[in-house]
């Protein structure tokens, strides 16, 4: 295993020989640079209303993506995704940082989804063999089956409450034990346990509340 340490000195594990040309944090700086998910076509506002979604957008910053990896402790028996991807950061960071056996990132978005691809490919040619254990795939996450998960995150905030429903129905036919990190609490479930509320920086507030939750019941 190799370590990196978070500002606050925090050691925090990664699947070694990942990169072999930096820590993670300085590739993700590289693979992304002058790039960003914020302005999108008018043609993709409009596939987003149609989906019953918004397309307001934003991040979860890499330090805050180490706590929570931190915290989910993920393994290489693990299947991450990243529900809402945008650009793929997350997806791309878990993959790049952990053995997890895939990570794939499901984003509605056309451009943001190229930009996530644009990346990963500049992640492969910079060496980084782990950017082959992430998947991006350019779809309505409520089309995509979800069965393998026993990760998911999702940048919720801006979700309709209909949409986090359906979304909780749809995971709650899972895997028992599937763990979802959400920016958005679910409210009342009979499916889903809250095991914790983590306070993680966002690309629009320091400390925002993130939300883990593990599947106890599974839903008929």
């Amino acid at each position: 295993m190799v370590v990196d340490a978070d500002r606050d000195g925090t050691a925090l594990p990664f699947a070694e020989g990942q990169c072999g040309v930096g820590d993670v944090r300085t590739i993700l700086r590289q693979i992304y640079r002058g790039s960003d998910g914020y302005a999108i076509p008018d043609g993709e506002k409009r596939r987003v209303a149609r989906a019953h979604s918004k397309a307001t957008y934003g991040e979860l910053l890499p330090t805050a993506t180490l706590r929570l990896l931190e915290h989910l402790q993920p393994t290489a028996h693990d299947v991450f995704y990243d529900l809402g991807s945008g650009i793929g950061q997350v997806a791309l960071h878990v993959a790049l940082a952990t053995a997890v056996a895939q990570s794939v990132g499901v984003e509605l978005v056309g451009t943001r989804h190229a930009t996530a691809e644009a990346a990963r490919s500049r992640a492969l040619a910079l060496g980084c063999a782990r950017a082959r254990a992430c998947t991006l795939l350019n779809r309505d996450f409520l089309r995509v089956g979800l069965g393998d998960a026993t990760l998911v995150y999702t940048c919720s905030t801006a979700f309709p409450a209909a949409l986090l429903r359906k979304l909780a129905a749809k995971l709650a036919r899972g895997r028992l034990g599937l763990r979802l990190v959400t920016l958005q609490p679910l409210g009342s479930t009979p499916w889903f346990a809250a095991t914790a509320t983590l306070r993680l920086d966002t690309s629009w507030q320091r400390r925002t509340p993130v939300h883990v939750y593990r599947l106890t019941r599974r839903a008929p």
